[in-house]
């Protein structure tokens, strides 16, 4: 098959997909999608009522995310229980 006819078959890919979908890839339930989107941690895109998340918005994110150190303490109650 040439790429003209598999680009055809292909199924167009969402630009934005739901708070709740975008949570996932972070692991976060229904709640904590929500949350970041309200803290700005999530690209929302406001259409009428609905919030959506922007996919190239949130493929630049990632791309662009530095690692962080991060310590015990930022775990809360873990860095307790740990002593």
């Amino acid at each position: 098959m040439d790429e003209t006819a598999q680009r055809k078959n292909e199924t167009p890919q969402p630009k934005t997909i739901s708070v709740v979908e975008a949570g996932r890839y972070f692991g976060l339930k229904r709640a904590g999608s929500y949350a970041a989107a309200a803290r700005g941690d999530l690209p929302v895109i406001r259409v009428g009522r609905r919030l959506r998340v922007s996919v190239a918005g949130l493929e630049r994110m990632l791309q662009e995310a530095r690692p962080q150190r991060v310590t015990l303490e930022d775990f809360g109650q873990l860095g307790d229980d740990a002593a």
